[in-house]
C-alpha cells in the first residue's frame, strides 16, 4: 500500500474509506499470520478509540491510519528481507515474538527453526487434523519435538510455545479449508460434466482418487489417455495393487 502525498490527499476527507482498506488488509492476516493479525487489529482498535473519545482530530486520525498503512507495507516486505515465504514468515513471527528472544537466538537460528517447522508441517499435511483431535495432538508433539532440538522456548520466556502452536493450528485450518474447496469444486465439476467419472472422498488431507472404471479403459489405455490427451502425469492406481486399476490419484492442494 503506497502512502504518497497523492494517496494522502485522496483519503484526507474519507477516513471511513481508509479504515476499510486497512480492515481488509488485516482480515487477510487473520487467515494466515496470527501475530500480525493481533498486532494490527490492536493498532486499529486503539486509533479508533482515541478518535471516538475525542483525543485526536479527524486530520490526526488520518495521519495515524496512514502510519499503520506504512507498517503494513513494511510487514509484507519483512519476509523478502529475511529470505522467507509469506507462509514461513507467519511461523517466524510467532517464534520470534517474545521481546527478548534475540538474547537467546540469532536471526540465522530463528530462520532455521522456522524453515524446519514449515517443512515438517507440509510433510504431515496428509493427516486430516480437522476431524481427528488425536491427529492434532500428534501435530503438537511433532512441533514440540522439533523445537526442543533447539531448546525452544527458553525457560525464561513464558507462553512462547502457545503462540507457535496456535499459528500451526491456524495453518492447518486454512489448509483444510483450501483443500475442501478444491475437492468440492472438482467433485461438482465431474458430476455436472463427466457423470461417469467419480471422485472418491479423500481419507487423508490433499490426495484424492478418481474412479475411471466406467470409461471402459484398461490400465494401459487409461494411462495413455491421461498423458497424451489430458496432458496429466498422475499416480496410476495399478501401481498400488490390482484393486487400484481404473483409478488415478490427484493432488487437491
Amino acid at each position: 500500500m503506497e502512502c504518497n502525498s497523492e494517496f494522502k490527499s485522496a483519503v484526507k476527507n474519507n477516513r471511513t474509506f481508509l479504515e476499510k482498506l486497512l480492515d481488509d488488509e488485516v482480515k487477510v492476516y487473520t487467515k494466515t499470520n496470527l501475530v500480525k493479525a493481533e498486532e494490527f487489529s490492536e493498532l486499529l482498535k486503539n486509533t479508533r478509540n482515541k478518535y471516538i473519545n475525542g483525543h485526536i482530530t479527524n486530520d490526526e486520525v488520518i495521519e495515524e491510519l496512514i502510519k499503520i498503512a506504512k507498517l503494513l507495507r513494511e510487514a509484507h516486505l519483512e519476509g523478502e528481507n529475511l529470505g522467507l515465504t509469506e507462509e514461513e514468515l507467519a511461523f517466524y513471527n510467532a517464534i520470534a515474538l517474545p521481546e527478548n528472544i534475540h538474547d537467546f537466538y540469532d536471526d540465522e537460528t530463528l530462520i532455521k527453526i522456522t524453515q524446519e517447522l514449515t517443512d515438517s508441517l507440509r510433510k504431515n499435511r496428509k493427516i486430516d487434523w480437522q476431524k481427528k483431535e488425536s491427529a492434532r495432538a500428534k501435530m503438537r508433539v511433532t512441533v514440540k519435538r522439533l523445537l526442543k532440538k533447539y531448546d525452544y522456548p527458553p525457560k525464561e520466556i513464558d507462553g512462547a510455545l502457545d503462540k507457535v502452536i496456535a499459528q500451526c493450528e491456524l495453518w492447518v485450518d486454512e489448509m483444510l479449508e483450501y483443500v475442501y474447496d478444491n475437492f468440492t469444486y472438482f467433485d461438482e465439476f465431474l458430476k455436472e460434466n463427466l457423470p461417469h467419472i467419480h471422485l472418491v472422498k479423500p481419507e487423508g488431507l490433499y490426495l484424492g482418487w478418481v474412479d475411471f472404471r466406467e470409461c471402459g479403459l484398461n490400465k494401459d489405455e487409461l494411462e495413455k489417455t491421461m498423458l497424451e490427451k489430458a496432458g496429466l502425469w498422475l499416480d496410476e492406481g495399478y501401481i498400488f495393487g490390482t484393486g487400484g486399476e481404473g483409478f488415478e490419484r490427484f493432488n487437491l492442494a
